[in-house]
């Protein structure tokens, strides 16, 4: 039986050696492409090609869905958004708006210096980029590209081990070890809400009134926040899906969310019934290809 398109979704993920397109309910592989090398991450653009920049390399492969490889000079990290001709990067020093397909820089806008960033993540219009930062001091950067570019530094005090950042229209949230931190978008306090187990995902649902967690307990359970209110009042946080295995990233759907661990991927809707499942081995990234 053929399931109607809204009731199938298409994931890529990353094993090492392979990124695989996955079609669930049923778990069929319908495509694979052999990496040369180990990834950095996964990023889709909104054609449906999958940048994926090499480790220890000065290359960019670029995975067409038809399963052609292409590969691009320089280590690109897009951050696509919903301008479908251009995304936003980094180079040293900069945050930087390319067009796309063609890679012509549009805009550029200067950032501290020596800014190890570890995670980047950008609002759906575009208004808002967040960018982790590791150091002695641990931090978050919000560029406002539309407001001229301004900054604004946001320290993670009390929040260890931060590795994911994610933004809504009103928050944002960063994944910690025994916890999340969560900000206003601008120069205010935070608060940060305690979670049993490392958080290694987040993210928030479409209207920006939830955020989902993947956390390390061992195994993998997702949690949900409900952030509709003032961060002071924040409800805790409510398991509502326990897996098998060591979690590993976290992806929406459109009628739900996707879960990595390291052995199988596996798509849940937002009650926290399972709607397919497909083994993988030794998964690494995730992400949702758009409909065909």
């Amino acid at each position: 039986m053929v399931l109607p398109l809204l009731l199938q979704v298409t994931v890529a993920v990353v094993q090492p050696g392979a990124v695989l397109a996955i079609r669930l309910p049923e778990g069929k592989e319908v495509t694979r492409w052999a990496l040369p090398a180990p990834p950095v991450t996964l990023a889709v653009a909104p054609d449906g090609a999958l940048w994926v920049p090499i480790r220890n390399g000065a290359a960019t492969l670029v995975l067409r869905p038809e399963g052609g490889v292409e590969e691009v000079a320089g280590r690109l990290v897009p951050l696509f958004f919903r301008e479908t001709d251009r995304f936003f990067t980094l180079f040293p020093g900069e945050l930087a708006v390319l067009s796309y397909p063609e890679l012509v820089r549009l805009d550029q806008w200067s950032l501290p210096a020596n800014l190890a960033v570890v995670h980047a993540a950008v609002l759906d219009d575009g208004w808002a980029v967040a960018l982790l930062a590791a150091g002695a001091e641990p931090q978050v950067i919000l560029v406002f590209p539309f407001d001229e570019g301004k900054l604004i530094s946001l320290p993670l005090t009390g929040l260890r081990g931060g590795k994911k950042v994610a933004l809504s229209r009103s928050f944002l949230a960063v994944a910690g070890e025994g916890g999340v931190g969560l900000w206003p978008l601008g120069p205010a306090e935070g608060v940060r809400l305690p979670v049993e187990g490392v958080v290694v995902d987040l993210l928030w649902s479409a209207d920006g009134e939830e955020l989902f967690l993947l956390v390390a307990n061992p195994k993998s359970v997702l949690l949900r926040v409900k952030c509709s209110g003032k961060l002071a009042k924040l409800p805790k946080p409510k398991a509502f899906w326990r897996g098998v295995g060591e979690p590993k990233a976290l992806a929406a759907s459109g009628a739900g969310l996707l879960v990595l661990e390291a052995e199988r991927v596996t798509w849940v809707d937002r009650r926290g019934t399972v709607v397919g499942q497909a083994a993988v081995r030794q998964g690494l990234f995730l992400a949702l290809l758009p409909s065909r």
